[in-house]
């Protein structure tokens, strides 16, 4: 063997480990070895697995329902108005109704439960609205109904075309219409 193999030979794992080390960017046949049905798992979730979405969509709409029902609960209470009275009581009916379907397809579906309180930022508005009297109070709360159903409708869009688990999203389609 000539001195010239030889040396090629001897440094040939060296220079090899010194180019890997070198450009740390470079993919390595290790980086493959994921099946096909292990990147399915990784890139969409794991059966039985609670996706970050789904938790954040139970969240939002369990929090949407109950400050719905708080503000229709002041507003039956505060109201100087027969008809925002009226649409008050009919509010707190349908988002009573509609947390506890919440409460079903999520416990059911992903184990979970929605919320029974409301998050700091809506206790505030709640308390803000309360402070009001009269017609300044019925402005608020007209204002306030309608900026959460349209920020719940679009939460329910959202979930709709995009969420997780396909009960979540039929459930989230029925909503719709009836937000």
């Amino acid at each position: 063997m000539s001195c010239r193999a030889v040396l090629i030979s001897a440094l040939l794992p060296i220079g090899t480990a010194a180019c890997v080390a070198a450009h740390p960017g470079y993919s390595d046949i290790t980086d493959y070895t994921e099946t096909p049905s292990e990147y399915q798992a990784h890139a969409y979730g794991r059966a039985g697995e609670i996706k970050q979405d789904d938790l954040f969509f139970v969240f939002h709409a369990g929090v949407a329902d109950l400050y719905d029902i708080a503000l229709a609960e002041l507003a039956e209470q505060k109201s100087s108005n027969f008809a925002i009275a009226h649409f008050a009581r009919s509010t707190r009916a349908d988002a009573t109704l509609n947390h506890w379907r919440l409460t079903l397809v999520a416990r059911s579906n992903l184990g979970i439960a929605p919320p029974t309180l409301l998050d700091r930022d809506h206790a505030i508005a709640r308390d803000q609205i309360a402070a009001l009297e009269g017609a300044a109070f019925d402005t608020a709360y007209l204002r306030a109904a309608v900026r959460n159903s349209d920020d719940t409708i679009a939460l329910y869009t959202h979930e709709a075309r995009i969420g997780g688990p396909p009960v979540m999203n039929h459930f989230a389609f029925a909503g719709v219409p009836r937000l």
